[in-house]
């Protein structure tokens, strides 16, 4: 008989300067597995409240089914970044089969500007602490302390990009400019279009380039990711900054780019 494999309640807990907002929805809440999110630039303050956070989740959930695992990102201002780092835990925990819920209010602004955009489009659980104390900001404490309540924020769904203009973008990037002819050739070897009609025979290149310009060229120009230089087919095509963003936030949760993706973190 196949084995029944449950579902973990994941959360994913940025590092800021507070503690009790991090760690006391995790009791609260039954949290199974606790992802803590930190700079790769630590400096005092970070790695202060990133060990005592940890201390207090290991004395006060001492049965974490999935464990602590650290996830680092580049720098705390770096919003395509954090972005693109939370992506990849959601889109890992997901394909695992398990309920994710990200805590807004524990790492400071752009942690939970980024918390807040990635539960809408990912259709996950985030979720806003309201402490009982607003301690001095010149002390050097906590910015806040105890818990009141949490808020769930509410439900409504942004769009994540799709995957293939997404995988089109990566496609651009990996040659910086390219001609359209060689992004077609790699998404028919990839399987995202077809050299051959219904009809059994092999399309027409006025055919092949119509499809791939409805499907693909058109949306992502439309969205300004890209710009053309030339005329008509033999245009070269290279990423503007926002098409750079783009890729940069959802590259590693992509599943035509990233495959067999496994979160590379370290687990304590």
């Amino acid at each position: 008989m196949k084995e029944l494999i449950s579902e973990l309640d994941v959360h994913i807990v940025p590092i800021g300067l507070e503690i009790d907002r991090a760690v006391m929805p995790l009791k609260k809440l039954n949290a199974d597995k606790v992802y803590l999110l930190t700079q790769e630039k630590e400096n005092g303050a970070s790695r202060y409240f990133l060990t005592e956070i940890r201390k207090r989740i290991e004395g006060d959930c001492p049965h974490l089914k999935g464990g602590i695992i650290i996830e680092k990102y580049e720098e705390w201002n770096d919003l395509s970044g954090i972005m693109s780092k939370i992506c990849e835990i959601v889109r890992y925990e997901r394909l695992q089969g398990n309920r994710v819920f990200i805590n807004i209010s524990s790492g400071g602004k752009l942690t939970g500007i980024a918390g807040a955009i990635i539960s809408l489009m990912y259709d996950v659980r985030a979720y806003y602490v309201i402490p009982e104390v607003y301690n001095d900001r010149e002390r050097r404490e906590p910015l806040t302390t105890g818990y009141r309540t949490t808020l769930e924020l509410p439900k409504f769904r942004i769009e994540k990009p799709d995957d293939r203009l997404v995988y089109v973008l990566w496609i651009i990037n990996k040659y910086g400019r390219t001609t359209q002819k060689k992004i077609v050739e790699e998404l028919i070897d990839k399987g995202l279009m077809r050299s051959i009609g219904e009809n059994g025979k092999e399309l027409s290149k006025h055919a092949l380039y119509g499809i791939f310009w409805r499907n693909f060229l058109r949306p992502i120009e439309e969205k300004g990711w890209i710009k053309r230089e030339g005329q008509r087919r033999s245009a070269k095509v290279h990423l503007t900054e926002e098409g750079k963003n783009v890729l940069r936030i959802f590259r590693s949760s992509n599943k035509l780019i990233s495959p067999a993706l496994s979160v590379s973190a370290q687990q304590v």
